[in-house]
Parts: structure tokens; C-alpha cells; sequence
């Protein structure tokens, strides 16, 4: 929430979306009607509107515009396996395109990293896991009581992690890839044991 990167705040605001989702009847109103009310003062602030607004100036974010272009290239290049783990630097040698760059590190979108990494077979791969993980967490939480807020946490990283990788690279970072994964994983510990008690599988 206090990150002055704008992939961060959507990415919050998606999470919270989520939670609100999550709570029954007139709770779940309140809830978004605060949340909106939140949305509407931090835009309000100076610091953060600046923020927003700068992506209304000329030549604002043309490092991701031109990333995202060489990406599409790679892609449209290599579309079934991309060019693996690790070759970014390697694919912008053929594929980058002309312009601005204050970084060529990745995509600057997880989707698009999938793709120039794996191609569209891998990017395929992702967006099932993550699809399938976030239904069965999300039917998960039913018959858990007061555990049930664990599984949709988890669907509330995986969801504000998802909004922001479409401007960043997050679930293709080792680091936050890692913290990722280990709160899905102990989010399906705690449905799995209900799970096999009730004889679901």
C-alpha cells in the first residue's frame, strides 16, 4: 500500500476486491463502499494521483511499451517452447525494438515473460495452474469455518498478484514467486486434511 510502484496498488486494491467477495450479504457492500471511499482519498492524494497522471505525459512508460513489443516479437518468433529460463537478454539481441529502455531485465508483465520463456505452451501452463488453484481454493473454504478466511487470503495474493504482473514481473521473480507458493501451499495444507475426512479428492 505505501509502494510508489502503480502495479502495487492495483494489484491491492484487486486482493481487497477479493475479501470483500468473500464476506456474506451486507458485510460484502459495506466492505466495497469502503474500499471505494479508501480508492477515492488515496487518489485524492498528491503523491499518488502524480503517480496516475503521469502516465497521461508524452513518452510516459515507452521502457514497458517497447518491452512488451519485443516480447510479443520473441513470441510470435518462437511460439511453441520461447527461449527459455534465463535467455531474456539473449532474445532482446534479436527482437528488441527500436526506443527508450531504462531497464532490459524482463517483460515487465508476467504473461508475456511466460511466453518469451516457454513459449505458448508454458504461458498455457501458468494460466491453468493458476486458474485451477484459485477454484480450488476458493471452493476450498466452504465446510472450514473459522479457518475458511486461510484459502481465500491465499486466492487474495494470488488474484492481487495476477492484476499486478500484467505491468510487472512478480510470479516470474524467483523471490516473490517462492513467498507465493509457499502461502498457497499452506493454504491447500489446511484444506486437504478436511478434504480427506469428508471423502473429496
Amino acid at each position: 500500500l505505501w509502494s510508489s510502484a502503480r502495479s502495487a496498488h492495483l494489484g491491492t486494491a484487486a486482493a481487497l476486491v477479493v475479501l470483500a467477495l468473500s464476506l456474506p450479504g451486507r458485510r460484502r457492500w459495506a466492505a466495497l463502499a469502503g474500499m471505494a471511499a479508501v480508492g477515492a482519498a488515496a487518489l485524492a492524494t498528491p503523491s499518488v494521483q502524480q503517480r496516475f497522471l503521469s502516465l497521461l505525459q508524452p513518452g510516459a512508460e515507452e521502457t514497458r511499451r517497447n518491452l512488451w513489443l519485443s516480447s510479443i516479437h520473441a513470441i510470435a518468433d518462437r511460439p511453441w517452447l520461447g527461449y527459455g529460463q534465463g535467455n531474456f537478454q539473449r532474445m532482446m539481441e534479436t527482437h528488441r525494438v527500436e526506443g527508450y529502455y531504462d531497464t532490459l531485465a524482463h517483460s515487465h508483465n508476467d504473461f508475456l515473460m511466460h511466453g518469451v520463456n516457454a513459449g505458448l505452451l508454458g504461458l498455457a501452463a501458468a494460466l491453468l495452474l493458476l486458474g485451477v488453484t484459485t477454484v480450488l481454493l476458493w471452493r476450498g473454504r466452504k465446510g472450514l469455518g473459522r479457518r475458511a478466511w486461510i484459502p481465500v487470503a491465499a486466492v487474495a495474493c494470488q488474484v492481487g498478484i495476477s492484476v499486478s504482473g500484467l505491468f510487472q514481473v512478480y510470479q516470474t521473480d524467483n523471490e516473490v514467486e517462492m513467498v507465493l507458493y509457499f502461502l498457497l501451499g499452506a493454504a491447500f495444507a489446511v484444506i486437504a486434511p478436511d478434504r480427506a475426512t469428508t471423502g473429496h479428492h
